[in-house]
Order: structure tokens, then sequence, then C-alpha cells
């Protein structure tokens, strides 16, 4: 069992999740952030026994059609806020380029909202794939927290 391998690269985390409203620099995505991420949103989704298979190299043509992207929008979704407020020696400083307005607090929790939305659409996608196949044996629906919503803070199976 290798839960501490990344399943998707900082570059294709860039590539996945890159779009005409976010570019993210893949230097400053490490190994922490998407193992973090994988751990959060990927293993819960699909359970111990399932997660464990992919992150030891099953199903990689599954990784790399549902889960992969998933991971790569929950990822910039977790860093864009940070990526683009930097803090230095002097203080706060959003770097700008020199054609681009600032973007709001507002605008970054938008961005933030519709990649965790985007992301989790994908998450169900792959746990319908995962449900309609007879490959995935390790995939306990039980287990899964897609399969289970909240409201008002209950539990509704």
């Amino acid at each position: 069992m290798n839960s501490a391998k990344p399943l998707v690269s900082p570059n294709e985390i860039v590539q996945l999740s890159s779009g005409e409203n976010i570019e993210l620099d893949p230097t400053r995505i490490t190994l922490h952030i998407i193992l973090v991420a994988q751990r959060r949103y990927i293993k819960p989704a699909l359970g111990t026994k399932l997660y464990n298979a992919i992150t030891e190299g099953k199903y990689t043509e599954f990784t790399r059609k549902f889960i992969k992207p998933a991971l790569a929008l929950f990822v910039a979704r977790s860093i864009i806020y940070n990526h683009a407020v930097r803090i230095g020696v002097g203080g706060v400083a959003i770097p700008i380029p020199e054609n681009h307005v600032k973007p709001s607090k507002e605008d970054l929790f938008q961005i933030m909202n519709t990649l965790k939305k985007e992301a989790e659409i994908v998450v169900k996608m792959a746990v319908e794939h995962i449900t309609n196949s007879n490959e995935f044996h390790e995939f306990n629906i039980i287990e899964s927290t897609s399969t289970t919503s909240t409201i008002g803070g209950m539990i509704i199976t």
C-alpha cells in the first residue's frame, strides 16, 4: 500500500485545471498539497480499499479519465487563494501582471467554488462508473462518502 504516492503531478494539475480563469505555477504545487487533497476528497469517495488499489497503480485508465481531473480541480481550489496572495518581508503583495486587474476576494471565492463543484461532478461520475461496472472489486458503496448527502448537519442516505 503506497498511499504516500501522488496520483497526479504538478504539471498534470496545471494542464487539467488551467483555463481562461486560472493559470497555476507548477513549482508552487507541493507533494504535501496533492496528498492532502487525495486523502481529503478522493479516498473518502472511493473507500480505503479502492483508493489503495489505485495508489498501487491499478485501474490506470480509470485514474486517467476520472481521478486525475477531479484531483487537479481539488488541488487548484486548495491553492488558488494562496497562489494569488504572497506574503513577504514587506507585508502582503498580490502579484498582478501588467495588463490584468487584481482579482477581488469575491472573485477568488467564486473561482474556488466553481472548481470544487466541477471536481465533485467528476467524482460523482467516477462513482457512477464504478457502480455500473463489475471491474472494481475493491469498491464498497457503504464506505463511499459520495453516496451520502447532508441536510442541516444530519446525514441522509
